[in-house]
């Protein structure tokens, strides 16, 4: 059985497919490097990539008008090593406070929107594709398709679905509903809004729930192995960063696990929902080679992570 890394990408418009694939897999190699000392071991990577059915044209890294609505300002760039994570407690506290308390403001007990105003308001700020996907079916069919049509060629091989932003809820809904049949070891979602109650509303909806004391969401049942979650908590489209909270474990006891991660990327300014940042994370890079390897626990590989480190350290301050 062959191990394969289905990839699918988020929110707004792109580079062409093949650039995008090229600077995920720079992302996670870079990720494998610089954090576990470990050259490209990844299995097949291939991108699910869905920009051209809600735009004419990919973005061109050659166009340098800023004005362009085809410039890029967010290319794939390496890790800034001057990067320091910063420390955030308050924030922390305040979005676990309003984390527990946004489904009962912003939910009806029969699912529909309190607020109606805000929210919409604020799917068309953060989430206009978002929008879209929701408002016309055929859009959202053509979307699912082409991660279920990918999922299905590999129904033979042990499959990792890595995830980022709006892809997370696409690839949730099509292992629910369209290839529930396909085994799947490893979920993986970066970034995610599916804490956000307008979308369990709308998951829950698909699912016949239709009060919000019976919304249990669970792991689609078909992963077998893991779902590990990672969200960098100043990231405003994963504002509610822990989805342990909101999605129960499946029938075969697979739960999600949260990770609180830094997202460095930073091109003009840091944007720290970014998918090259999340992608070369520590804790995703454990996850990869977790999976690549089937070995150890990422525990393991956080411990020899933070090992090399101190020792790094060690070395600089001596010769100080």
């Amino acid at each position: 059985m062959a191990k394969v890394i289905i990839g699918i990408h988020g929110l707004k418009n792109k580079v062409s497919k093949d650039l995008l694939e090229d600077w995920w897999r720079k992302s996670i190699i870079e990720g494998l490097s610089d954090n576990l000392n470990i050259k490209d071991c990844t299995p097949k990577f291939e991108m699910v990539y869905w920009a051209d059915i809600l735009n004419d044209k990919p973005l061109d890294p050659n166009v340098s008008d800023k004005n362009s609505p085809l410039y890029n300002n967010e290319p794939y760039l390496p890790k800034d090593i001057s990067f320091i994570p910063e420390k955030n407690p308050i924030r922390k506290r305040l979005m676990n406070y309003f984390g527990e308390k946004i489904d009962s403001v912003l939910l009806n007990d029969d699912l529909t929107n309190n607020y109606q105003l805000i929210t919409n308001k604020v799917m068309h700020t953060y989430f206009e594709d978002m929008a879209v996907y929701y408002s016309d079916a055929k859009i959202r069919n053509d979307i699912r398709q082409r991660l279920a049509d990918t999922i299905k060629k590999h129904k033979k091989d042990d499959i990792m679905i890595l995830s980022h932003s709006m892809g997370t809820m696409i690839a949730y809904e099509v292992l629910t509903h369209l290839v529930p049949e396909v085994k799947i070891n490893t979920f993986v979602t970066m970034g995610s809004p599916l804490a956000f109650p307008l979308i369990k509303a709308r998951i829950g909806r698909e699912l016949n729930i239709t009060e919000k004391k019976n919304l249990v969401l669970r792991t689609p049942e078909n992963v077998t192995n893991a779902w590990y979650n990672f969200s960098d908590i100043t990231d405003k489209v994963a504002f509610n960063y822990v989805l342990s909270n909101d999605y129960i474990e499946n029938k075969k006891n697979v739960s999600v696990t949260d990770f609180e991660v830094f997202n460095d990327y930073k091109a003009s300014k840091r944007n720290p929902h970014k998918s090259y940042g999340y992608l070369r994370t520590h804790e995703v890079s454990r996850v990869i080679w977790q999976f690549a390897q089937k070995r150890r626990n990422p525990l393991f590989y956080s411990i020899i992570a933070t090992y090399k480190k101190t020792l790094q350290r060690l070395k600089d301050f001596i010769k100080k």
